[in-house]
């Protein structure tokens, strides 16, 4: 497995280091942008590096701190830097090592229920960022709805490891990461996250200049683009309805709203407004 390696202080560009200068200052709204970023991932990356602390195992642990490095290197010194519409090879590898991050034994990091689906969406909203970064006039918007989407999860995350008392489980199947789906409501709402995701490969695939590993990386970064909002809106709905939680009404209804502004059809799926989810119709 690559292992990525943060530097030690991040570095700013010299285009934003003098102190209310340039684009990357912050008194213009880039430089606003960038700041939420940016602490949008370090408040990830704490909830990661907590989970790190609670593995037995010290592989799962340097798995889990290697991936709140990668989130807070893609949202904060990467996309500060203008990564240009592209993830470096080794920062990609890094947000995908806490998910899995096998031992020698085969088994893969414990995490409380709601953990594994919200660092999941939290890996594929923090490697879309830098994607986002580049000449496009839209990319201030782009960064901070994105943004959004990396506190929901960290909340979603967050939320779970508390009410569970930071208590671990053995690793299952969730919603929306694959599997069997024992919910058709569930495999309803993956169809859906598949379709779309599958959908921005295929665009993006076709307008790029041949097919090397370069042009297969940025369409694979616009799917997970597409598909971030539905696993944060899968996260949000599943911690709201985990009895185990105890979730009064109002909390509830909180979190299926805040899913639903994230990611409407996703939550329809999931709560049969858009059928029984029995049918390959979507």
């Amino acid at each position: 497995m690559t292992i990525f390696h943060p530097p030690s202080a991040p570095q700013a560009p010299s285009a934003v280091r003098a102190e209310g200068q340039g684009p990357g200052s912050t008194g213009d709204r880039a430089g606003a942008v960038l700041l939420r970023a940016r602490r949008a991932g370090e408040e990830c990356a704490r909830w990661v590096r907590g989970l790190a602390d609670s593995q037995d195992h010290d592989v799962h642990r340097s798995c889990l701190e290697t991936t709140a490095a990668a989130i807070e290197e893609a949202s904060g010194r990467v996309l500060a830097a203008g990564a240009s519409g592209y993830l470096p090879e080794d920062l990609a590898h890094a947000l995908g090592a806490g998910m899995l991050g096998p031992a020698a034994d085969g088994s893969v990091p414990h995490l409380a229920p709601g953990e594994r689906l919200a660092l999941a969406a939290a890996c594929a909203v923090a490697a879309a960022m830098p994607v986002c970064f580049s000449s496009n006039p839209i990319w201030k918007r782009e960064i901070a709805v994105l943004t959004e989407d990396l506190a929901a999860a960290t909340t979603a995350g967050q939320l779970a490891t508390r009410t569970a008392g930071a208590a671990t489980c053995e690793p299952r199947t969730f919603p929306l990461l694959g599997g069997a789906f024992p919910d058709p409501l569930d495999g309803l709402a993956w169809r859906g996250v598949t379709a779309r995701a599958t959908e921005a490969f295929e665009i993006a695939l076709h307008y790029q200049d041949g097919t090397g590993p370069k042009a297969c990386a940025e369409a694979l970064l616009n799917a997970l683009h597409a598909a971030s909002p539905g696993i944060v809106a899968a996260a949000l709905v599943r911690v709201a309805d985990d009895p185990a939680l105890g979730l009064d009404a109002d909390q509830w209804e909180y979190l299926h709203n805040l899913a639903g502004t994230i990611d409407l059809d996703t939550l329809e799926d999931l709560t049969g407004a858009n059928g029984p989810g029995t049918t390959d119709e979507h």
